[in-house]
């Protein structure tokens, strides 16, 4: 089922199931954090009240300094019109002043906390309750200051002041002095710092990188089998289409998702299914038409052949100007028939070349003997071909295919740049691998052209031609040959002048 699924609603499911883990770690945190008691400003706010209630006011800057000390922040006692009870003796900013006279705690009886009651609002009295009658006669304290907005919640304020830069948080609380005497008027625990998290006071960034790397960590635990479940298969879609794009169709793709990557696998299966198809109908179309031209085309060698000897036999017994112009007619056509055959030939070669790697048979070869017999077979008239080769390196290929890349090679070297100076032939080893080269001193081939020269009918106009007896069929051979034995090839040109073809294949 879930293998079924559109690619797009496993994306939906799991964004939705990251919004369900984000929601249960921050729940978890803001319970964990309310579990753990109140803010440590109130907690130290309420702690420094209940210090100072037991100890004279000429005492109190001391009691501040030492809690300061402690703390690492810079405490101060104001009242909420900005009057200094206690701390060092500053100049308050007035952004601070201002929210001094913000929320003001309730005022109750000395030495306790008012009754829990609703915000803003007063504990009843005794006598509400009916348990005591109400008192008679004039109040015996005049009645307290009016309560402030959020009054009895205890909630803090923090403001930022600059010139210089410093963060104060204030903590609304009550004192009464020696716990005597009538309560004191609402006073604020001011604590101010140079940092923004005042030692960990004001805020403790720690818990909340934690929380941020466990969303993280949880998040990509849940992404992870879906990226994977993406890029695995897009990764092997690519190695796949490299495969097709060298030639190699019988390279498949897993179709049995049902999502969007399933469909497109089971197009590029098709793909190239019709593409080895396509190709190996070109291939034997290729190889049936150079094997019935060439009867044809032997015929015809034959006849002209047999048609100069008869032209040479009746120039003989009665010489001519009309003979000669016949003989050289047949000359033309003989060596047009020529050519046609050589066309035919290559052609069929290419064709067995593009339908042996099925049939190719690698084993462990001494690449110096190889050579050398080539070498032997297309060294013509005074060129001079230089092989440099260790009697030691030996290769794992199919010797038939990698005779006929050489001896291609070779002949064009020969052909091409034969009077320019010596063709060198020589390999090393590099790493596992053997590197075979055919150099020659010709004209080259502009950079232009070198990543299209093993393609079939390929000719560069400068250099090569059907005039000087190329077919653009050598180098596409070569290139067959040596890719059937799991190897490559490419060309460049050489520093100095001429042309490099390397060979890589593997060595033993």
């Amino acid at each position: 089922m879930w293998r079924r699924l559109p690619l797009f609603a496993r994306i939906l499911v799991f964004f939705f199931a990251n919004l369900i883990v984000v929601g249960l770690v921050v729940l978890g945190a803001l319970r964990l954090r309310f579990a753990l008691g109140p803010d440590p400003m109130v907690s130290l706010a309420h702690q420094l009240a209940f210090e100072l209630e037991s100890v004279s006011p000429t005492r109190w800057d001391a009691a501040l300094a030492k809690r300061s000390r402690v703390a690492g922040v810079t405490l101060h006692l104001y009242t909420p019109h900005g009057e200094r009870l206690a701390g060092p003796k500053i100049a308050l900013p007035e952004r601070v002043r201002a929210r001094l006279a913000g929320p003001r705690p309730a005022v109750g009886p000395p030495g306790k906390l008012p009754a829990a009651g609703p915000p803003g609002k007063r504990p009843p009295p005794p006598w509400a309750k009916g348990k005591h009658p109400p008192p008679k006669g004039p109040p015996l304290l005049p009645p307290p200051p009016p309560l402030g907005p959020g009054a009895g919640a205890g909630q803090l304020f923090s403001v930022r002041s600059a010139s210089p830069t410093r963060y104060w948080v204030g903590v609304p609380v009550v004192l009464h002095p020696t716990g005597q005497g009538p309560p004191r008027a609402p006073a604020v625990v001011l604590a101010s710092s140079s940092s923004i998290t005042g030692g960990g006071l004001f805020f403790d960034p720690w818990p909340w990188v934690l929380v941020v790397a466990m969303i993280v960590a949880l998040s990509t635990l849940l992404w992870l089998p879906l990226v994977r479940s993406v890029t695995r298969p897009l990764r092997r879609m690519t190695e796949v289409t490299e495969q097709i794009a060298a030639g190699k169709f019988d390279a498949r793709l897993d179709e049995r998702r049902g999502d969007e990557i399933g469909r497109l696998s089971r197009a590029i299966n098709e793909m190239s299914q019709r593409l080895a198809g396509l190709v190996g109908s070109q291939r034997r179309l290729i190889g049936d038409v150079a094997h019935e031209l060439g009867s044809p085309i032997a015929r015809i060698e034959v006849g002209l052949a047999v048609l100069g000897q008869r032209l040479e036999q009746t120039r003989q017994a009665a010489p001519g100007e009309a003979d000669e112009d016949d003989r050289a007619r047949v000359e033309d056509l003989a060596a047009d028939v020529s050519h046609m055959s050589q066309l035919v030939e290559e052609l069929l070669a290419f064709a067995r070349a593009e339908l042996e790697p099925s049939r190719v048979s690698l084993e462990q070869t001494t690449l110096a003997e190889l050579v050398q017999r080539v070498v032997a077979r297309e060294q013509r008239g005074r060129c001079e071909i230089e092989v440099d080769i260790d009697a030691s390196i030996e290769i794992i290929a199919d010797p038939r295919l990698v005779a006929r890349a050489v001896g291609n090679l070779v002949r064009n070297a020969v052909r091409y740049a034969g009077d320019e100076g010596a063709i060198e032939v020589a390999a090393e080893r590099a790493g596992e691998r053997v590197r075979l080269e055919v150099r020659d001193r010709g004209a080259g081939v502009p950079e232009a052209h070198l990543a299209d020269l093993f393609e079939p009918f390929y000719r560069v106009d400068d250099a090569r031609s059907s005039h000087s007896g190329g077919t653009g069929l050598g180098l596409a051979i070569v290139k067959r040959c040596v890719e059937a034995c799991g190897g490559s090839v490419v060309a460049r040109n050489r520093e100095g002048g001429g042309l490099v073809v390397q060979l890589e294949l593997d060595g033993c």
